[in-house]
């Protein structure tokens, strides 16, 4: 009887078929979109007080991107590395969404090779983590008297670098490492 199928051996062929495929991409599509907002918080969070000082009220507040910064060249503390994190923060948001794209249209017939997509947001988070404490560890100049050290605007950039990071990191290790976070019962 090789023809006839019984119901035990379709039950076999379904569960090795099911537990073969990865974990439903929600969970790595939420924790992307978490890093796309909070990157896109981090492009509005450069207008912010990036530079002054909380004690003296003589020194001005001024944001990242703020022309007033005296010093020229891409170093921190300048007007140009404020739009260097502008621009880096927009370009994460634009990888992470993708990668999003790229989870939630998943299927087993495509191969896509969503583990090294997963890792492109995550390197990127890492650089603006790196951008953001490079800014925070200067003193910006004004004028040819006048510094000022980063502000609270800098400390919510700061945040929003981490949480970016942090989300691109757990999209990747939740994809590449299912068993690690208790993932592998969402295939079943």
């Amino acid at each position: 009887m090789p023809d006839e199928v019984t119901e035990a051996g379709l039950r076999a062929a379904v569960k090795g078929s099911v537990s073969s495929e990865r974990t439903h991409p929600r969970v790595q599509v939420i924790l992307l979109c978490i890093c796309t907002a909070s990157s896109g918080a981090m492009v509005v969070a450069t207008h912010l007080p990036w530079f002054g000082s909380l004690s003296d009220n003589s020194v001005p507040e001024r944001s990242a991107v703020s022309g007033e910064l005296w010093r020229t060249g891409l170093v921190p503390g300048t007007q140009s590395w404020g739009y260097l994190l502008v621009a880096w923060s927009a370009l994460l948001g634009v990888l992470a969404l993708f990668a999003a794209l790229a989870c939630a249209l998943d299927s087993p017939r495509r191969h896509w090779p969503l583990s090294r997509i997963l890792l492109c947001p995550g390197v990127a988070a890492l650089v603006l983590v790196a951008l953001v404490l490079a800014e925070l560890n200067t003193s910006a100049q004004f004028d040819l008297v006048s510094y000022a050290h980063p502000d609270w605007g800098a400390w919510i950039g700061l945040g929003l670098a981490v949480v970016s990071s942090v989300g691109a990191w757990l999209a990747w290790t939740t994809w590449r490492f299912p068993h690690l976070w208790g993932l592998d019962d969402l295939a079943q």
